[in-house]
């Protein structure tokens, strides 16, 4: 509900209705407990990041993104090879990225999280340290995750409602190019991207 809510507010996105739990509920089984509304828009395609010096980019770019910090690990060779459906590299990942960046998880404004179905997000809150293990479903279903409330996450409407090629989507975020539904919060701009590879144990924060 969280995601469709953000991607209402983006007029990229392809979603222009609002979508309620029944219609989530009632839509096709994907692969259980996955339903449709559960699983990604196709997203093929191509997209680029230019990187470069702090000064050239200040020549070239009005709102350039500065990158702090960033942690990488490889769990498994497959996804399929991880220890279980709750397997959370992100526990890995998460804390090296923050003492590189000499951030606690309270002083990030916005977190775009890799949301290649509904679950991901719930396990990657987890493996960062938003909540216990085995607590997001509670921890986001009084709506913090939605617009204006407490905690941004993939204020695009995510991977599943806004479907640009996958490194490309957080960009405008972190250009703070963002909703006025998500006000400034704690710190000048901190904002935390966390990719999961698709098929591989491959993951960076």
């Amino acid at each position: 509900m969280a995601a469709r809510e953000w991607a209402l507010l983006n007029p990229a996105s392809p979603a222009k209705k609002p979508l309620t739990i029944e219609q989530v509920v009632n839509s096709p089984m994907v692969s259980d407990p996955l339903h449709r509304y559960d699983c990604c828009l196709v997203s093929d395609g191509g997209g680029a990041l230019i990187v470069t010096s702090p000064e050239r980019a200040a020549d070239v770019c009005e709102n350039p993104v500065y990158v702090t910090a960033c942690a990488e690990t490889h769990t498994a060779r497959h996804f399929s090879w991880h220890s279980g459906p709750h397997h959370q590299p992100a526990a890995l990942t998460g804390p090296r990225a923050l003492r590189q960046a000499g951030l606690e998880l309270a002083d990030i404004d916005v977190f775009q999280l890799y949301d290649s179905f509904t679950i991901a997000v719930l396990i990657t809150l987890e493996g960062l340290g938003l909540c216990p293990r085995g607590t997001a479903g509670e921890f986001v279903a009084d709506g913090r995750l939605r617009p204006g409330d407490s905690l941004p996450v993939n204020t695009s409407g995510g991977r599943s409602l806004h479907a640009p090629p996958r490194h490309a989507r957080p960009v405008p975020a972190h250009r703070g190019r963002r909703p006025a539904a998500c006000p400034g919060r704690r710190t000048s701009g901190s904002r935390c991207r966390h990719r999961t590879g698709s098929r591989t144990g491959r993951v960076s924060t």
